[in-house]
């Protein structure tokens, strides 16, 4: 078998079979993780009210802006709010 024969054997069956065999993790959400211990800890890093606001920008191109505010919720993971 020449070299040409043996690189389009490669790229066209070897190379694209390689991708198919590749899987996707599975997605985990906090509904569906099983109960661990956690330790008792106080958070005093963030409060009720803060805000972060970023102004994206490129030179004097505006990008676009975001802003993360810490808000009160009613979930709860293993027995904490989250």
């Amino acid at each position: 078998m020449d070299m040409n024969k043996f690189l389009i054997i490669l790229f066209v069956v070897l190379l694209p079979a390689m991708g198919f065999s590749q899987t996707r993790p599975p997605l985990v959400s906090l509904d569906t993780m099983a109960n661990q211990t956690l330790p008792t800890v106080t958070h005093e890093a963030f409060k009720h009210g803060e805000y972060l606001r970023f102004r994206l920008h490129y030179g004097f191109v505006d990008a676009g802006e975001a802003e993360l505010t810490v808000q009160n919720s009613s979930r709860q993971f293993n027995n904490r709010d989250v």
